[in-house]
């Protein structure tokens, strides 16, 4: 989410070998009054009580408002799940359903069709694990990921001047049918991918919205049992003691998107 007014982006690489290309995208961002959310940063959030792993996928479900990702000849090392750290902040930035811009090394995208004829060649002098491979491969294939070319930072920062400013545009004309839409005052608090079920009612949209206004409720509660637990709630808090007022709790928000339905279709 925007930390106070400011939109943010968190930046997904391998570090090392992309030290001077996130230095550079960390200046860019910042020129547009986008906060980057860098890992190498003390700006990046931690929260001390978790891996460093975990602290990466909470900031993406927390603080992402857009996320960035740079790939280049390195995978990084592999997770429990048997994927990189870049894999798993994808997966998850994806799960978000927040704007995600890709950018690959041009020469790995000229060797990706080789590899995929012969995956049991070596490319090690390309990338350090075939992996890589396969994760570019299923952003392209699978997930259906717009995937851009680079070879040097500058071609990353004038292609994300262009994106965002589509971007822009695409969120005045969502704030315009917001606007004129008949939409009732709680509808038209809500934010992201809500809103734009709401506004375009694609393909069973009432359970897509159900889906991410429920998901966005039990986050808002797991955060206050943390506060509860550690002593530091500010205002009331939800306390579920088993697993029967667990179901009655949903049962009530089942209810309230329900209304919230119906009345959006009564417009």
């Amino acid at each position: 989410m925007a930390i106070g007014n400011t939109p943010t982006m968190f930046v997904s690489s391998t570090c090392f070998d992309l030290k001077q290309v996130r230095a550079d995208i960390k200046s860019f961002t910042e020129s547009l009054g986008i906060q980057p959310i860098l890992s190498e940063y003390d700006s990046f959030p931690v929260n001390p009580d978790i891996s460093a792993i975990d602290n990466c996928l909470k900031v993406v479900d927390e603080n992402a408002d857009l996320f960035l990702l740079i790939v280049g000849g390195r995978y990084g090392s592999l997770t429990e799940q048997g994927k990189s750290v870049t894999n798993m902040e994808y997966l998850r930035a994806r799960a978000k359903g927040i704007p995600i811009y890709v950018f690959v090394q041009k020469s790995i995208l000229n060797v990706l069709p080789i590899w995929k004829d012969n995956k049991e060649n070596d490319f090690k002098s390309v990338v350090d694990s075939p992996k890589l491979f396969e994760f570019i491969a299923s952003m392209m294939d699978v997930n259906g990921i717009w995937v851009f070319p680079f070879e040097y930072a500058q071609e990353i920062t004038d292609t994300l001047r262009k994106q965002l400013a589509y971007l822009f545009m695409d969120a005045l004309q969502l704030r315009r049918r917001v606007q004129t839409s008949g939409l009732s005052e709680p509808l038209s608090q809500l934010q992201g991918m809500p809103l734009r079920f709401v506004i375009d009612r694609p393909v069973a949209w009432e359970y897509r919205l159900f889906s991410h206004v429920l998901a966005q409720e039990v986050s808002r509660i797991n955060h206050q049992r943390l506060d509860l637990n550690y002593g530091i709630a500010l205002g009331s808090a939800v306390f579920l003691s088993d697993s029967q007022e667990v179901f009655r709790w949903l049962r009530k928000k089942i209810d309230e998107v329900g209304r919230m339905i119906q009345s959006i279709n009564q417009i």
